[in-house]
């Protein structure tokens, strides 16, 4: 079927109200014509009615205004906003900032320097907490895995940490009260490393005691057996011993008793020469004491 143009097409005497646009075209060289239109209604045969698009055109506003809130940024922004931290760069579109979260975590896995740091927060609740550690000493940062012991607990409240054994190299200060629990409380090992040690320990408490450290230099006495009884002397008594150089009892069984024979105070009983000088030793029998007399008090009957 050959072709025209439209102009050069035969124009119909009438046309239909809904005809938009109307072509007739011939195939036997005028002799028949076969008439084309287009009408209103090829147009509109699926159209719908306003109150119809109106409600589709609010309902669609409604989802991107949700949209929109989603997003956390204004309806019709080109950019997410500002960020407080310096992860993600400001006004970035989601692929940039998608871009920005990747580089910082595959960069933390990696051990930069992102992965120093871990947040903390303050927690001073009544309860017991899990101390962390980690199973290398690395120089440099590493990921690692964290572990917990139920061995090692802390409780913020109480300000009580609570562990099995305690090995302590270096100086330990208590500014508190030590309570220990134990028979044995503490055992010295001296400056040699051998199977020797010294243990300091305690009877058993009937009461409560109270032991002090003088505010002295010096050692410290022992006593050659266990014992309850409370030494009564006082410092300034026991110094009385001070200079005694064998037993106590030994020297007094060595003194003279009442009634001893005369040998027993003096050390020879021969007869001497008579000295120039010489007194009396007399007992005053009121009182018992000890005086010396000129030998003329003498009286002889």
């Amino acid at each position: 079927m050959a072709s025209s143009k439209l102009s050069e097409l035969t124009a119909l005497t009438t046309a239909g109200a809904d005809d938009l646009v109307f072509v007739s075209d011939t195939s036997d060289g005028g002799s028949t014509y076969a008439s084309k239109k287009i009408t209103k209604a090829n147009f509109l045969s699926e159209y719908i009615t306003s109150t119809a698009a109106t409600a589709l055109a609010t309902a669609n506003e409604t989802h991107i205004d949700n949209l929109a809130t989603l997003s956390g940024v204004a309806k019709d922004a080109t950019g997410l906003g500002t960020f407080t931290g310096s992860t993600i760069s400001d006004d970035s579109d989601i692929k940039t900032a998608l871009q920005d979260l990747e580089t910082a975590t595959e960069g933390a896995a990696a051990g930069s320097a992102v992965a120093d740091r871990t947040k903390t927060e303050k927690n001073e609740a009544n309860a017991t907490r899990y101390v962390t550690f980690v199973g290398d000493n690395n120089e440099s940062a590493t990921a690692e895995t964290v572990y917990t012991d139920a061995g090692i607990t802390y409780n913020a409240s109480t300000n009580t940490l609570t562990v099995g054994n305690l090995s302590v190299s270096g100086t330990t200060t208590t500014v508190d009260t030590v309570t220990m629990q134990a028979a044995n409380a503490i055992v010295f090992e001296g400056a040699t490393a051998d199977d020797f040690e010294s243990t300091l320990t305690i009877v058993d408490p009937t009461a409560d005691r109270t032991i002090k450290i003088p505010d002295q230099s010096g050692c410290l006495p022992v006593l050659a057996a266990d014992s309850t009884t409370a030494i009564t002397a006082t410092p300034e008594e026991l110094n009385y011993v001070d200079g005694v150089t064998s037993s106590i009892q030994t020297q007094l069984d060595a003194k003279t008793a009442d009634g001893d024979n005369v040998n027993n105070l003096v050390a020879n009983t021969s007869a001497d020469a008579e000295p120039a000088t010489w007194k009396f030793l007399i007992v005053d029998c009121s009182n018992g004491a000890i005086k010396v007399l000129d030998k003329t008090f003498v009286e002889v009957e």
